[in-house]
C-alpha cells in the first residue's frame, strides 16, 4: 500500500508541475482528457489503497476464515482485474 500513496504523491506533484508549464485543466481538449483521466486514475488508486487497507487490518484482527472469506477474495479478485487491465491499457496510453 505504501508503494501506492507514493503514486498518489508523484501524480499530485507531477500535475502541479504541469500546470507550472503551460498545461492546466481548462487548456483545450487534450489538458481537460488528460486531468479527467489522471484524477480518475487517481481516485482509483486512493479507494483501492483504503479497501487493502481495511482487508488487512480485518485479516489481522481475525475476521476471515473457512466460512467468512468473500471480502478478502473480492479484493483478490479486483487486484487480478487490475493487473490484467494495465496490459491492456499500458500500450494504449504509453506506446501510442
Amino acid at each position: 500500500a505504501l508503494w501506492r500513496l507514493l503514486f498518489l504523491l508523484v501524480q499530485g506533484l507531477e500535475g502541479i508541475r504541469l500546470v507550472g508549464h503551460g498545461l492546466p485543466p481548462g487548456s483545450g481538449m487534450y489538458g481537460a482528457t488528460f486531468y479527467v483521466l489522471i484524477g480518475c486514475h487517481g481516485l482509483h488508486v486512493l479507494i483501492a489503497v483504503l479497501w487493502l487497507a481495511a482487508v488487512t487490518l480485518r485479516a489481522r484482527g481475525g475476521t476471515f476464515d473457512a466460512q467468512h472469506h468473500a471480502g478478502l477474495e473480492m479484493c483478490a479478485i479486483y487486484w487480478y482485474f487490475v493487473c490484467a487491465l494495465w496490459v491492456v491499457l499500458f500500450p494504449l496510453v504509453y506506446l501510442t
